[in-house]
């Protein structure tokens, strides 16, 4: 009865070797390099479900089945966008070698290291993934547009090769360090809005900036970015800042976004002269007076705060909205015409 046991367990091992050999034989197979996507097409019946899928998706982009044609029609491509079509592996669209724009946002990636061989690329859009780090697209070095909005990325160390970058989005992850960052000096946009990032200091050499959104983190400080003298459009609400006098010398900007902090004192605001829109709702803010000065203002939010008097923003005659609801106002009267752009 032993000598049964051990024939069948030896027997057992064997056929498990072999189903491994096979599996890794396959997936070897699978992962050819240079393998042209006429080649993953006429293998579709033998891939596994989620490779045939992409392949399949990328035939309806072809317009066609017949694999031939779809390779030369896709081969062609420079541009492909294939949103939200719950592709999980990427493995057939490296076969695309020359497309220098990359569409795949809401889809089912989390495998993103395929696309390092796609290095002709300057604009890739991969929000709304599942995406947990970025160090395969290192080798992206001709990317001047990168947005991985809605991921689950806590790093970015793999971005910091990327110095071609203009614009970066990495909205609604985890993020933490933005360290990595500091070496993308020709960035004019970057959105680092939801994360959980503390300290803005790393972006201080970012000259070219002219758009940075910083709102929802864990940000004190902002005295960091007062060299960015470019920035036309900063958000910094929804942080934990009381201290916003060094914002003066950002004298280029025309929208201001600084609500839902811990400011009472906006005396260094009188500087923005260029401002046409000013948040600045839920903070502690009771003298409103240095806003008078700003004449180019048509969008002023002072809603939620401790204000008493508005006759200051009379002088605002380019006002188009007005929102001073929330406030313990003792005279509820527009200061300025037409009195239907106010709300209280």
């Amino acid at each position: 009865m032993k000598k049964v046991i051990v024939i069948l367990l030896l027997a057992a091992t064997l056929t498990a070797c072999r189903n491994s050999s096979t599996t890794s034989t396959l997936s070897k197979q699978h992962q050819q390099p240079n393998k042209t996507f006429k080649s993953w097409c006429e293998d579709k019946l033998n891939l596994p479900q989620d490779i045939k899928y992409t392949v399949e998706v990328l035939l309806e982009e072809a317009g066609t089945q017949d694999c031939q044609k779809a390779n030369r029609k896709l081969s062609q491509l420079t541009e492909l966008s294939v949103d939200d079509k719950q592709i999980s592996d990427l493995q057939p669209v490296v076969s695309l070698t020359q497309l220098t724009e990359l569409k795949l946002k809401s889809n089912q990636i989390s495998d993103i290291k395929p696309l390092s061989k796609l290095t002709n690329l300057t604009k890739l859009y991969l929000d709304s993934n599942n995406i947990s780090q970025v160090k395969e697209l290192a080798n992206l070095i001709n990317l001047t547009e990168l947005s991985l909005s809605y991921n689950q990325l806590s790093h970015v160390k793999g971005i910091t090769n990327l110095t071609k970058l203009e614009y970066l989005n990495l909205h609604r992850n985890q993020i933490t360090d933005i360290r990595p960052l500091a070496n993308l000096t020709n960035l004019i946009k970057l959105q680092l809005s939801s994360n959980q990032i503390e300290s803005i200091k790393p972006l201080s050499k970012l000259n070219n900036l002219t758009e940075l959104i910083v709102y929802q983190n864990k940000i004190n400080e902002v005295k960091e970015i007062t060299n960015l003298i470019n920035l036309k459009y900063l958000n910094i609400g929804k942080n934990n800042i009381s201290n916003v006098k060094p914002l003066w010398e950002l004298t280029n900007l025309i929208e201001l976004y600084i609500n839902e902090n811990k400011i009472s004192n906006i005396e260094t605001l009188a500087d923005l002269s260029n401002l046409k829109e000013l948040g600045l709702w839920k903070n502690q803010i009771s003298d409103i007076t240095p806003l008078w000065q700003l004449t180019n203002l048509t969008k002023l939010n002072i809603q939620e705060n401790k204000i008493i008097d508005i006759k200051a923003l009379a002088n605002l005659t380019n006002l188009t909205y007005l929102n001073a609801a929330g406030n313990p106002i003792q005279n509820k009267t527009c200061p300025v015409k037409p009195k239907s752009i106010c709300k209280f």
